[in-house]
């Protein structure tokens, strides 16, 4: 995954390569890249540019040089969230992760769990992980530069580990750099946070999605459908997760609406709770954010707004039935609802009470609605 083929994200591309070529690099750089907008790719590079140079580094691209091969340097070190595993460290899987970052850069913490076993276990990153690493950073730089330790999945760390890691952010060797990437914020130590130069990454621009679909000829795909992300993209690419999301959406909103009524949709809810919460954190959060899109795409429809609403079905499914339902009485109380949750399973609560909780909601906030 090279520089140019890191899609948008300009201001923070000439950003690294400003700090790197004048050597005023922070010793801890912290990505929050919430839904796939570029973070492991940037973090990529510029951990590949503050081992090699930049010219160093296209030098050996023009050469042929892979991927793979470059971050194969001793000087560089990789942790992310593996199975919790006494006897496995984040180095075991190394094949498994240069797979994974050459051929889906712009995974989630759940796609990169799929390629090591199963993607409904949680990844974490243990105190086991950073004591490991405590051991080899102080060695010396194995061709004599600087030593870089890329950090993907910071908010995956349990409070024994990030203790351990604040440690090191606080006094790092010299010349060693940490360049990390987290989802949530809310998930890390405040002490952390504060220790790092921090840069929220915002949607791919429009214009990159647009001649992204049009180079690769994704024509199944509306612009709007990708929100900025082309994790998006893949998603509906290689598999068919959104239309389940839908699915999902759709019946819980029906159920709410018909319970009232029959006794047995009631049942039916908590059978849906059952079955959502079977579907692992990361999918469970990635349908709560699918979620969140559906609400407003349906409050722009019912204001008559359907160009820029961000909606497009794989279940034939019309957004106008549903529009009157979504409105200004109950619109951000769903968002709330929903993006609110998404911060608790990030944080390990009880995904049936959480369910169970959006179920009792989701029938209140549609008695709000306006017939």
């Amino acid at each position: 995954m090279y520089f140019n083929n890191i899609i948008g994200q300009d201001k923070i591309k000439k950003s690294i390569d400003e700090m790197c070529k004048n050597m005023y690099v922070p010793h801890c750089q912290l990505f929050i890249d919430k839904i796939g907008y570029g973070g492991l790719g940037l973090a990529l590079y510029f951990c590949l540019q503050l081992i090699y140079g930049k010219e160093n580094l296209e030098r050996h691209i023009l050469k042929g040089s892979d991927i793979k091969t470059l971050l194969q340097n001793p000087d560089l070190k990789f942790i992310y969230p593996i199975y919790s595993n006494k006897n496995k460290l984040s180095s075991d899987y190394l094949k498994e992760w240069l797979f994974f970052v050459e051929k889906n850069v712009y995974g989630s913490y759940g796609d990169w769990l799929k390629e090591i076993g199963d993607e409904n276990k949680e990844g974490i990153i243990s105190v086991t992980e950073i004591e490991n690493l405590q051991n080899q950073i102080n060695l010396k730089s194995f061709f004599g530069g600087n030593k870089v330790v890329l950090i993907w999945g910071l908010d995956k760390m349990n409070l024994s580990a990030s203790n351990k890691i604040l440690k090191l952010l606080e006094e790092p060797p010299k010349k060693t750099f940490f360049i990390m990437v987290a989802e949530d914020s809310l998930s890390l130590l405040p002490t952390i946070y504060s220790r790092c130069q921090t840069t929220y990454l915002k949607p791919i621009e429009d214009s990159y999605i647009k001649e992204y679909l049009k180079k690769n000829n994704i024509e199944k795909i509306n612009f709007n459908t990708a929100l900025g992300s082309l994790r998006n993209i893949n998603t509906i690419l290689n598999n068919d997760f959104f239309s389940k999301y839908e699915s999902l959406i759709i019946e819980l909103l029906r159920l709410s609406f018909s319970s009232n009524k029959k006794k047995e949709d009631t049942i039916q809810l908590f059978d849906w709770v059952n079955k959502v919460s079977l579907m692992g954190n990361e999918k469970i959060k990635a349908f709560l954010y699918y979620s969140v899109n559906f609400f407003r795409s349906a409050f722009l429809v019912n204001y008559n707004l359907e160009k820029i609403a961000p909606f497009e079905s794989s279940t034939n499914f019309s957004i106008k039935n549903l529009s009157p339902y979504i409105n200004k009485e109950n619109f951000k109380k769903f968002v709330v609802l929903f993006e609110t949750s998404q911060n608790y399973i990030q944080q390990n609560a009880n995904k049936k009470m959480l369910l169970t909780e959006i179920v009792i909601k989701t029938k209140k906030l549609l008695s709000l609605s306006k017939n």
